[in-house]
């Protein structure tokens, strides 16, 4: 609990000046029920236009392959079916793996946690990792009761045979050439009372971002990705360590906005925390200037980073931790 306590006082005085020193985070009135697919996958149509480059990883891994996976994912969600996914036969689901510092992952069974019922998402966005064969998918599910937000990442691999459930001899919906199948599936899931939790504002201004394909100028590498995702943790304990702070950078956290405006930084109430937060995993995508990284921070959390050569342009947060837990 000290852990926690610590911790959750570093984040409040960061959720202080996101709330009261930053723009209005007022409702906006509402949330269509209409869904709003962003495929930022270089497969299709990206926001701002514009496709990304062709890659294809030594795994047998592609986007467009990556892609069908995560829209594999997303209609097994709409249905509340998982079987509609090609799942390995010894595939995992994590959700809110809150002993992942420890390296202990809490696998949940397929059917229980978010597969109780059928998710309706209004908008999602996300991040293609050819290398590693893997995707982050951000969702935001406003319309949904309850309302959601959460970040999955599925870990997949390429094959071109059929997929079967973890139930011996039967066969996954729809599984024929696909393709590939999924190995895992790990949910970074928030929902109200958790912190900073406004699905309703988190939809607002992510739709009002781009974070659609870079051109080949504007990118930098994965190396470079991290490095800079990774300074951001590492300066809450030493203020000497050069941040790659861009402006303009807007950050969002849980449904608190700093604004969007020429001069908006993200450098704006970072706590000071004698501590080391370290990545448990992260993904990257050098065609959008996307990386993510997972960490353990009061609980299972999730920084989803966009980077130009200029420095930080969007982080977001998701955080796993209910908001009453706070122990000043």
């Amino acid at each position: 609990m000290a852990l926690i306590r610590f911790v959750k006082c570093g984040l409040a005085v960061f959720a202080f000046s996101l709330i009261f020193g930053c723009a209005n985070v007022a409702d906006d009135g509402g949330v269509a029920a209409k869904r709003d697919f962003v495929l930022l996958d270089g497969v299709g149509e990206s926001v701002g236009g514009g496709g990304a480059d062709v890659h294809f990883a030594p795994n047998g891994c592609t986007r467009e392959l990556l892609t069908a996976a995560v829209d594999s994912y997303l209609e097994a969600l709409d249905k509340g079916d998982y079987t509609l996914m090609p799942l390995t036969s010894n595939a995992r689901y994590v959700e809110n793996d809150r002993q992942a510092r420890q390296g202990r992952d809490r696998v949940v069974p397929f059917g229980e946690g978010l597969w109780s019922a059928p998710v309706t998402v209004d908008h999602h966005m996300n991040l293609i990792d050819v290398d590693q064969c893997a995707t982050f998918t951000e969702v935001i599910a406003a319309a949904n009761d309850p309302q959601y937000i959460f970040g999955v990442r599925l870990s997949v691999n390429a094959t071109g045979e059929t997929s079967i459930l973890r139930n011996p001899g039967m066969m996954m919906k729809g599984a024929a050439s696909s393709g590939f199948e999924i190995s895992e599936v790990n949910v970074v899931l928030t929902q109200e009372g958790d912190w900073l939790f406004d699905a309703n504002n988190y939809l607002r201004y992510s739709k009002a971002e781009d974070w659609s394909v870079l051109p080949v100028g504007q990118r930098i590498s994965r190396a470079e990705l991290l490095a800079g995702a990774e300074a951001y943790f590492k300066y809450f304990s030493d203020k000497t360590v050069e941040v790659p702070w861009g402006i303009p950078c807007a950050r969002l956290e849980g449904g608190a906005y700093t604004g969007d405006r020429p001069n908006s930084t993200c450098n704006i109430g970072v706590p000071d925390l004698s501590m080391n937060i370290p990545t448990i995993w992260h993904l990257a995508d050098v065609d959008h200037g996307m990386i993510v990284l997972y960490v353990f921070f009061g609980g299972p959390d999730t920084h989803l980073f966009r980077i130009l050569p200029t420095g930080y342009r969007y982080i977001h947060t998701l955080t796993a931790m209910l908001q009453s837990s706070f122990q000043p």
